[in-house]
C-alpha cells in the first residue's frame, strides 16, 4: 500500500494536466466578396487580411470547451459599433479539426444586435495553432455569418491555444487528501 501511495504521489507531482487553456490571437472579418473589412482603430492590424483586432485572449474550459466572452478593444469607425464574442465554444472534432462557435454581438446607434458564427480550423500544430479554413465551401477562408445584419460576411479567429497547468498547490492538496484517505483506511 505504501508503494502504491508513493507512486500516486509521484504521478500527481510530475503531471502537467490542464483544466483550462488560454486562446491568444486575432479576429478577422471579410465582406461577402472575401475582402478585408478595415478597422482604422487598430493601426497594427493587417487590414488587407481583414484583421480587426490582434490582441485577443480568452480562457477555454477544457472540460466543457466553453470560453469566456471576448470584448473588442476597438470601434469600427466606418460603421460605428463596438463588438464582442459570447457563448463561445472550442470543440476538438474526431478528425482533430477544431470547431469554434459563438455569437458576434455589436452595439451600434440602434442598440445591440447579434449574428451567430461558426468556423472550422485546421489541426492543432505543435504550438497549439488555430488556423481557420474554408468551412462552408464559398472559396473564402472561414465561415459566413449565419444571421443578423452582417449575414454573408465572414468572421473567424486565429491564434494559439496555450495550456494552463494546474497549480502546484492543487496537486499538493490532492496528494494530502489522498494521504489522509490511505492513512484512515490503514487505521481501520
Amino acid at each position: 500500500m505504501k508503494k502504491i501511495s508513493l507512486l500516486v504521489l509521484l504521478y500527481l507531482s510530475s503531471s502537467n494536466v490542464s483544466a483550462s487553456s488560454v486562446f491568444y490571437g486575432s479576429l478577422y472579418m471579410l465582406d461577402s466578396n472575401g475582402n478585408g473589412v478595415s478597422n482604422t482603430q487598430c493601426s497594427s492590424c493587417d487590414a488587407s487580411m481583414g484583421e480587426i483586432d490582434n490582441n485577443l485572449s480568452t480562457v477555454v474550459n477544457l472540460f466543457t470547451y466553453s470560453a469566456d466572452d471576448i470584448i473588442g478593444n476597438h470601434d469600427f469607425v466606418e460603421v460605428g459599433f463596438n463588438w464582442s464574442l459570447s457563448n463561445l465554444s472550442f470543440v476538438i472534432n474526431s478528425d482533430t479539426t477544431i470547431s469554434v462557435t459563438g455569437d458576434f454581438l455589436w452595439t451600434n446607434y440602434n442598440g445591440l444586435t447579434s449574428s451567430s458564427f461558426s468556423q472550422l480550423s485546421q489541426t492543432l500544430g505543435a504550438n497549439g495553432e488555430i488556423v481557420a479554413i474554408d468551412g462552408d465551401g464559398d472559396m473564402i477562408k472561414g465561415n459566413a455569418l449565419i444571421d443578423g445584419p452582417f449575414a454573408g460576411y465572414t468572421l473567424y479567429l486565429e491564434g494559439q491555444l496555450t495550456a494552463v497547468p494546474v497549480p502546484a498547490a492543487v496537486w499538493l492538496m490532492m496528494s494530502g487528501l489522498f494521504g489522509l484517505f490511505v492513512f484512515a483506511r490503514h487505521k481501520a
